[in-house]
């Protein structure tokens, strides 16, 4: 075999070297000297044979077979990628020598589907993980680092930017990252990626933009339109069949049940890939007018749309003339209800739903029944895309050049500032769905989800909204009433910034009621990322405000935040009254969330005082209102709660339980933060189990995980089970040695949120399993006397449990009998012996 046809049917296959390499068992450098023959191949036979086979492979799935692990969040692809193997056996190539790689090209060339079939392929090499990225639906430069992040799951350490804390996350990491339209953003793209390439030395960035990032780094891949040839009459019609172009014009119309003859219009179709210069965007759409017109009467109608657009836009590409005369012409196919639909969907930001769609672009001219008529035939036209949703709905989105066009046809109309109003009125009231009151949605797993996939309208539509002296009210009230889904979603300082943002704009439009809600958002946020002082301001004057108001709901709702924030600045005494009123306002107005709430509040100075059964029983109370009124978030905020004040009284099997339930509901409601802290916890208790390595291994996994997801701990007991959960883990080492122990840390900081969660739930399982088989007495305790028998452990006297427990000494002494009664023990070293042992 020759050293030229090695090269030509390895780039064939759309294979690197280094993917040939391992499919054939030798290293990469070997086969490089092969292809430049300066190595003779021994068994060439064995070689063609091995090509044979992968080139079977290829055509029964159009990619090779690889086994990858990596972690991903890749676009699923729909349709086949048609005439890329060359491309695709280059970008592999030149991503082995180059850690940052553009594809640059014009809009609707097919970058995007080309960079995620590359780095699918490349799974295998980035144990890290592979990660896509949509900056398309970006209109402010300033949140791309956050978009990033967002995308990768990295939150925002509150003592540091956001490039900071996506630097901290990816350094280390053997991962590939893939930004995806970065043209409209450039600037501020290029500046994070060259952050990251000077502060991750291990990742890799594949880029695609209209635009080269212009970076030193870089290297730039100018993706071409596909191949195709003037169809004269030097070339067989027959041949012109086997053109990338033509094949994948062929095979759009084709999936469409177009009635084409591919041999008898073989010049036509020709015709049709020639004036569009073999641009895929441009075949996709005329790919669906083969379904009501011929080849032949296409390609006429196509040059016609052409010589006009080439007229008048002399300053702009020709590539773009005739993508512009692809969605003229498909336009002008369209009926006018088609039309009106369309250039109206062009408002959207990212996506919409139908129920958005209905609302916005649905009014004069267009009945709202019909809607879903219209939206079908759009996406028959392959002007729409239609994507599976939460819930099995489906969402809609424009590709961007095609977003841009209908945007276009919209001012032209003269319906862009109606329309805007509806796009702004519609995502207002939708916001309201979640935040009819300052408090967190009920179940707010669903409200978390729906708002992230609309969070581009959403962030249009306040803005829009804070620029209407009619509708800055509302924006106003919804920018402080969404501070739950910025915490929730991570994005703490964003939300924070954005409402801070609002505050200094003028007050006089906004009513007091709409200003005091945006001080309460702005006051929880600036609590959780932990200045204090801002948070201590900003809800003083929130409740000052409320005072003047009638709604007693709502000045309960932010008096107890401000309780939260005056007891971690220390002043526990003005902190236990204010709770206690938030209590009473909360039971007079019937808020049963925000008495919960304010139980916790009460449970949360308890704790600090030392009385961790009295918290407990606070923290009880709590979560059997937020259980009784389906507050997913309240319970999970009791259940860790538990979990810490149920440690500290050494209820081990107890505190277990309220950490798999804490861990098991956060990972079904999605809600990523936090979840950390309670793998540290559950590390804790499984080194009191003697579980060394195990724990070890769950207290890397949230070290390094709290860097990603987790915000610092607030609500006063931070700092002391972190005292505790150090002692034990001090413990294990001791037991196990340094090495092990070291060894099982590293270990942990290589697994995922999602695995770490999942390996703490079935370490708790096997530890309340093995508690169980070794004592058959713990079960006969109530959770009462399992506590005394703890404290007895402790040394305690009767008079200091019933202290302990705030109960009659004569209580605390009836439990000490039934203790000793129900396990047949004669003294009180036996039952410290018997509680120990389940320590």
């Amino acid at each position: 075999m020759r050293p030229a046809e090695l090269r030509e049917r390895r780039q064939a296959l759309g294979l690197s070297q280094a993917d040939l390499g391992r499919a054939l068992g030798v290293p990469r450098n070997t086969l490089a000297r092969w292809e430049r023959g300066e190595l003779e191949m021994r068994h060439p036979e064995l070689v063609d044979f091995a090509l044979d086979q992968l080139a079977g492979q290829l055509a029964g799935d159009g990619a090779p077979h690889v086994i990858d692990t990596a972690p991903s969040n890749l676009p699923d692809e729909q349709t086949s990628l048609i005439g890329r193997e060359r491309e695709l056996a280059e970008l592999r190539d030149i991503l082995h020598t180059s850690r940052l790689v553009t594809l640059s090209g014009p809009g609707g060339v097919g970058k995007t589907r080309l960079a995620v079939r590359c780095a699918r392929a490349a799974r295998p090499e980035y144990p890290d993980g592979v990660w896509f990225v949509d900056l398309a639906p970006l209109t402010d430069p300033r949140l791309v680092a956050q978009t990033i992040a967002a995308a990768l799951a990295v939150h925002q350490d509150p003592l540091r930017s956001v490039a900071a804390s996506l630097t901290a996350a990816l350094t280390g990491k053997r991962c590939l990252l893939v930004l995806d339209n970065c043209e409209h953003v450039l600037k501020a793209c290029a500046d994070v990626v060259a952050n990251l390439l000077r502060s991750c030395t291990s990742m890799c960035i594949l880029a695609t933009s209209r635009e080269p990032l212009d970076l030193q780094v870089e290297r730039v891949y100018r993706v071409q339109p596909l191949f195709t040839v003037e169809p004269n009459g030097a070339v067989e019609p027959e041949q012109f069949l086997h053109l990338p172009a033509v094949k994948l014009l062929l095979e759009r119309a084709t999936s469409r049940s177009a009635p084409v003859d591919a041999q008898a219009h073989a010049r036509a179709l020709a015709e049709i890939a020639w004036r569009l210069d073999g641009l895929p965007l441009a075949l996709e759409l005329a790919a669906t007018r083969l379904t009501v017109v011929g080849p032949a009467q296409l390609a006429s109608r196509l040059g016609n749309a052409l010589s006009a657009l080439s007229a008048t836009n002399r300053d702009t590409p020709d590539r773009h003339h005739t993508l512009r005369a692809t969605l003229n012409w498909s336009h002008a196919l369209s009926s006018g209800e088609e039309q009106r639909v369309f250039r109206r969907i062009g408002v959207f930001a990212g996506g919409w739903t139908l129920e958005a769609c209905q609302a916005v672009a649905g009014d004069d001219g267009v009945e709202p029944l019909s809607t879903l008529d219209v939206l079908s035939r759009l996406i028959g036209k392959s002007l729409v895309v239609a994507e599976p949703g939460r819930g099995g709905t489906l969402r809609y989105r424009l590709l961007e050049t095609v977003r841009q066009y209908a945007r276009e046809r919209l001012h032209e109309s003269g319906e862009y500032v109606a329309v805007r109003a509806r796009h702004t009125d519609w995502y207002l009231s939708w916001l309201e769905r979640f935040a009819a009151t300052g408090r967190r949605p009920l179940r707010s797993a669903g409200a978390l989800a729906a708002i992230d996939a609309d969070l581009q309208n959403v962030r249009l539509a306040l803005d829009s909204a804070m620029a209407d002296p009619a509708k800055v009210d509302r924006a106003v009230r919804l920018a402080g009433r969404m501070w739950w889904f910025w915490l929730d979603r991570g994005r703490a300082v964003e939300g924070h910034d954005y409402i801070r943002d609002v505050l200094g704009r003028e007050r006089c439009a906004a009513s007091p009621a709409s200003w005091a809600d945006a001080l309460y958002g702005a006051g929880l946020l600036a609590w959780h990322l932990r200045d204090l002082d801002a948070a201590r301001s900003m809800l003083q004057q929130a409740v000052d405000i409320r005072r003047q108001l009638p709604d007693t709901a709502m000045l309960a709702t932010c008096v107890n935040p401000l309780a939260r924030v005056v007891a971690d600045r220390g002043d526990h005494a003005a902190a236990q009254q204010l709770f206690a009123e938030a209590l009473r306002l909360a039971e007079s107005a019937d808020c049963k969330q925000i008495v919960a709430r304010a139980h916790h509040g009460l449970g949360t100075l308890a704790y600090a005082r030392g009385e961790f059964a009295r918290a407990i029983d606070y923290f009880e109370r709590s979560l059997e209102i937020a259980r009784a009124i389906g507050d997913d978030i309240g319970m999970t905020t009791e259940l860790a709660s538990l979990a810490v004040a149920t440690y500290h009284l050494r209820d081990i099997e107890r505190a277990l339980r309220f950490s798999s339930e804490v861990l098991t509901l956060r990972r079904d409601l999605g809600a990523r933060v936090y979840q950390p802290s309670s793998l540290s916890v559950v590390a804790g208790l499984a080194a009191r189990k003697h579980q060394a390595e195990a724990a070890a291994r769950l207290h890397g996994a949230a070290v390094q995980l709290r860097d990603v997801v987790d915000v610092e701990g607030a609500g006063g007991w931070g700092a002391a089970v972190n005292d505790l959960i150090r002692r034990d883990l001090a413990n294990a080492r001791l037991r196990i040695g340094p090495e092990a122990f070291g060894h099982a840390v590293a270990q942990g900081r290589l697994l995922t949120l999602e695995h770490a969660v999942a390996t703490a739930l079935e370490l708790i399982e096997t530890i309340l399993a093995n508690s169980q088989e070794q004592s058959g007495d713990a079960g006969i305790l109530t959770r009462r006397e399992s506590q005394v028998a703890a404290l007895v452990a402790r040394g305690m006297t009767n008079r200091q449990i019933a202290a302990e427990l705030v109960c009659a000494e004569s209580t605390a002494t009836k439990h000490v009998e039934h203790i000793r009664a129900k396990l047949r023990f004669t003294s009180r070293s036996q039952i410290a012996a018997f509680a120990a042992s389940l320590a």
